[in-house]
């Protein structure tokens, strides 16, 4: 079982994405839904620092070296080897209740995802690579979410 308890809406070149942030008894988890795709992460701690600002200049200044299926750096010992599938920036457009951190409206960050190991991940990178986060997940269908009474999400 879990609760929602906020979200995040982001723009980037493609549209929009959600981050639904949930309680899953007692652990915090976000559930990211793009185009009917959903994947749940948990946030991992950033250990390897140097790597995030080697991926913000990566993506500045030589752009054209980000193809798909390039390996991509490892920045937390529960992270495995992963391979690029999409990259850019993501804009903070709206976002709504309790939240493990409040973000100003127009905040922007790069984003790199990728999959590798059997997981999904995305990294974050703030600023010039000052800081980011990695999230490591799996996909999972529209069908495996249920909810006890839909109208009070919809009504």
């Amino acid at each position: 079982s879990f609760t929602v308890e906020g979200r995040f809406l982001y723009e980037y070149d493609g549209g929009y994405w959600s981050e639904w942030y949930l309680d899953v008894e007692g652990t915090g988890y976000w559930l990211h839904e793009d185009e009917g795709v959903y994947i749940m992460f948990i946030e991992l701690p950033v250990e390897d620092t140097e790597q995030l600002e080697d991926l913000y200049y990566l993506y500045t200044d030589t752009p054209e070296r980000l193809t798909m299926g390039r390996a991509m750096p490892v920045l937390n010992g529960s992270m495995g080897g992963w391979h690029l599938m999409e990259f850019g920036r993501a804009t903070l457009v709206g976002q709504d209740g309790k939240l493990p951190r409040s973000l100003p409206k127009g905040h922007a960050y790069l984003y790199f995802d990728g999959a590798g190991g059997g997981y999904r991940y995305t990294v974050e990178v703030y600023g010039e690579g000052t800081a980011g986060a990695v999230h490591q997940g799996w996909p999972l269908e529209f069908e495996d979410f249920t909810v006890e009474d839909p109208e009070s999400y919809y009504g």
